[in-house]
């Protein structure tokens, strides 16, 4: 990091210049984010899941909070539970 009142302060895991003000998330849907101002963003840096499936279908929060509500963890390398390999999209054939 830079000494004090020498530049940007930096940093090995964020990116950016810590003393920039970021702008605030407030909703996304789809590939969009929505900042608090309205602004609509395209979510290219989301992760894998999130940037091919998209923000909020519906599909994969339903069936999130379903299995939310009956088991909320179980450590894999030990344990496995009927909801781990479960996918709406899952062919039953």
């Amino acid at each position: 990091m830079s000494g004090r009142g020498r530049g940007p302060v930096s940093s090995a895991v964020f990116h950016r210049d810590l003393r920039e003000a970021q702008e605030s998330i407030v909703s996304a849907a789809g590939m969009y984010l929505r900042t608090e101002t309205g602004r609509q963003i395209l979510d290219a840096v989301g992760g894998a899941g999130t940037v091919v499936l998209g923000h909020g279908v519906r599909e994969i929060t339903d069936a999130i909070a379903r299995h939310g509500s009956e088991l909320g963890f179980v450590y894999g390398a030990t344990f496995t539970n009927p909801g781990r390999n479960a996918s709406p999209r899952r062919s039953s054939a």
